[in-house]
């Protein structure tokens, strides 16, 4: 939600609003412990959300921020979207009531592929495995007002498939996710921030309005067809002066943007080793 009649001093107005409407990216918020740095303790993310409330932040989901940006809206200084790409299940164990108990909202892009089932599509390491929310626990959160998008059906590297593999990959998802929900979905969130201006045109093409894109040096941008928003991702290694710094665009330290370049590489090298995702059967 918006809040209308904020004090004067508290609002933005136009001038590069996109720019002013961070988004914090999290994956997985579990006790079981694995290598993963996107695997933040419930504890720590307990945190998170107790200084966005003590420091007087409004949480969004995209689609408000699409709304915000395309009709040039007043809206609170202190706003910012949290989303959770994957869809892990663990998002409904622990992040749902914690950010329900404070008030908050998120939008969570779905590997919709994946619902219900363990999450074969990736890596894996040390064998540990993490289900993904089945199709109830989604219409539970839907019902409760937590925005859905799409993360494709398989989560590939939509960079290394053809255009029709692309394409199928944007419309399955968003359709099931659709015929599920029965709303519409026109958010999208690339999978390891696969990007090229080819898939950005597919996913104009597919019907999608707005779309996340974690990148280090990309850069929000405003099209009439297409609202990209930047996000950063949340790591079990965020401290609480590094989530400040974010929700004030302030960048990062050499050190951290190194940290972010191994991430990164680690990430994008997972297609490679699973290999190309195969097509998945519908629901």
């Amino acid at each position: 939600m918006i809040p209308i009649g904020a004090a004067e001093d508290s609002v933005i107005r136009g001038d590069n609003m996109q720019q002013r409407i961070p988004v914090l990216v999290y994956h997985k918020i579990d006790h079981r412990f694995e290598f993963s740095i996107t695997r933040i303790p419930p504890q720590r993310f307990v945190s998170h959300l107790d200084w966005l409330k003590d420091h007087g932040y409004n949480t969004i989901t995209i689609s408000a921020a699409e709304r915000i940006i395309r009709e040039n809206l007043v809206f609170p200084e202190k706003t910012v979207a949290i989303v959770f790409d994957d869809g892990f299940e663990n998002f409904y164990t622990y992040a749902y009531p914690l950010l329900k108990e404070r008030g908050m909202i998120a939008t969570i892009y779905m590997i919709t592929g994946y619902a219900g089932r363990n999450d074969e599509w990736d890596v894996n390491i040390c064998w540990r495995k993490f289900r993904h929310l089945s199709w109830s626990q989604i219409a539970v959160l839907a019902d409760d007002g937590f925005e859905f998008g799409s993360h494709t059906v398989n989560h590939p590297d939509l960079t290394r498939l053809s255009d029709q593999h692309v394409i199928e990959e944007l419309s399955d998802s968003r359709t099931r996710l659709e015929d599920r929900l029965g709303r519409p979905v026109r958010s999208f969130s690339y999978p390891f921030g696969g990007y090229s201006e080819r898939v950005e045109f597919k996913v104009i093409e597919a019907g999608y309005s707005s779309a996340v894109l974690v990148r280090n040096r990309h850069r929000n941008t405003i099209d009439k067809r297409l609202i990209t928003l930047c996000g950063t991702s949340v790591y079990r290694t965020t401290r609480m002066k590094r989530l400040s710094d974010i929700l004030s665009f302030q960048a990062p330290s050499p050190f951290q943007k190194l940290v972010q370049r191994g991430i990164g590489w680690c990430a994008s090298k997972t297609p490679v080793v699973k290999g190309p995702p195969a097509r998945s059967a519908p629901d």
